[in-house]
């Protein structure tokens, strides 16, 4: 791949500490695909596969490496600082020269500090231009010794204040880089991506669509969405930090019984991020799959979604597509990412009853959906909780034989334990 110098700094000057920069950068160039927005993921840089770092933009002596974080194994950009007295760092590439941003907020990456010391590091989102006069947004991070934090910049700002109005459909440059370096030091990137969708607020998540707006709601089937639903998101938002790195329970009321107890005895010592809400749909675990679970950067997923599609008679091939869409985000995002996705236990309702044969129709089709993807593995909560005639086992559930009593998740964390053994989770 051809390395050839630019005709610009790529840093220009930029005030930090009474220091001025003026960068000494090289770029890569690369062949992209036509289209500047962003997948619906957000994703603006794959750290996964065999991503080539010579895409990457070098200033000052910076060195950009393959690497996996040690907790998780995550795969991460390392990224080593030099001695300098001006600004070392790296330039993403962007697909035909500029990414439209305008449906997003910010941009956001995911900063660790393996070293022994306090460090600092930024990331900026340009326009095009002269620096002195073309917009651009900044953000500083400071990291102690084994620290991970989120690095965001707000369209719009410049270290925590007001900035230049940055033409968001037009972003030419993205860059992540340390100011003037006295001792060498290096950190890792797991994640680049766009963030705050519009609708957003900083402080809380995407809003849920009014349920009549069919189109609004990605996938297909049943749409439900009540208030607690919005207030279970909230909750989630304020442990987003916390969660960094967990494995991650999606799922429905099911899923959101477990309780710290219950976790902390079946899985002692491994990090595990509940994201059940009672109620939810395939449908709407889809629309909030990626800001509830992949956001977190999970090391693994575990995912139980369906059984509110049957009771509200939705068509088991809409719930099919809708994980089919969410398998495909999350290999998106990692495709080694082990998934284990769970086939829905027995229930016996009179006020929720199923269509006949949709039962055993979905049971088959989350199997089927699994079919070739080597990171997910099926787990058959339908037999684990059954009689032999299909009806719920009574002391495995609560009452209303719909959700699982303490023996219930006792017996699925049973089920769990060798699964979680052989995908290395513990």
């Amino acid at each position: 791949m051809k390395i050839s110098p630019l005709k610009k700094p790529l840093l220009g000057h930029l005030s930090m500490g009474g220091l001025a920069c003026f960068g000494g950068w090289v770029m890569a160039t690369a062949a992209f695909a036509e289209g500047t927005k962003p997948p619906a993921t957000g994703e603006l840089f794959s750290f996964v596969g065999t991503f080539d770092t010579a895409q990457l933009g070098i200033a000052a002596g910076a060195v950009a490496s393959r690497d996996r974080l040690k907790d998780g194994g995550a795969p991460a950009i390392k990224v080593e600082f030099p001695v300098s007295e001006v600004f070392p760092g790296i330039e993403f590439p962007i697909p035909a020269g500029r990414w439209d941003l305008s449906d997003y907020g910010g941009v956001e990456t995911t900063v660790t500090n393996p070293g022994t010391s306090t460090v600092s590091v930024c990331l900026r989102v340009d326009n095009e231009g002269d620096w002195e006069i073309s917009p651009w947004s900044v953000e500083v991070v400071h990291l102690a010794p084994g620290e991970t934090k989120p690095l965001k910049v707000v369209f719009g700002k410049a270290f925590g204040g007001e900035g230049f109005a940055l033409d968001t459909k037009n972003v030419t440059a993205l860059r992540f880089f340390s100011g003037p370096v006295t001792a060498p030091f290096f950190v890792q990137l797991s994640s680049l991506r766009a963030v705050d969708p519009a609708g957003a607020t900083s402080s809380g998540p995407t809003p849920y669509p009014a349920a009549e707006d069919e189109a609004a709601w990605p996938g297909k089937g049943p749409i439900r969405c009540f208030d607690w639903m919005t207030e279970n998101r909230k909750y989630y938002w304020t442990q987003r930090e916390k969660d960094q790195g967990a494995v991650v329970f999606a799922g429905d009321s099911l899923t959101a019984g477990w309780t710290e107890p219950m976790l902390a005895a079946a899985f002692p010592g491994l990090k595990i991020a509940i994201r059940g809400i009672g109620g939810d749909t395939s449908r709407g675990m889809l629309f909030r799959f990626k800001e509830d679970v992949l956001d977190l950067k999970p090391r693994a997923i575990m995912l139980l979604v369906g059984v509110n599609d049957l009771s509200a008679h939705g068509d088991p091939a809409d719930t099919e597509g809708n994980i089919a869409a969410m398998l495909d985000m999350a290999k998106a995002q990692d495709p080694a990412i082990p998934v284990i996705l769970c086939q829905g236990p027995p229930s016996a309702d009179p006020n929720a009853p199923f269509k006949p044969g949709a039962r055993d129709d979905l049971t088959a089709r989350t199997a089927k959906v699994a079919h070739g993807r080597e990171n997910v593995t099926v787990v058959n909560l339908f037999n684990t909780f059954g009689t032999p005639a299909g009806g719920p086992l009574a002391e495995l559930f609560a009452p209303d034989l719909v959700h699982l009593s303490g023996a219930g998740y006792k017996k699925w964390s049973e089920v769990l334990v060798p699964v979680f053994a052989k995908l290395g989770l513990k």
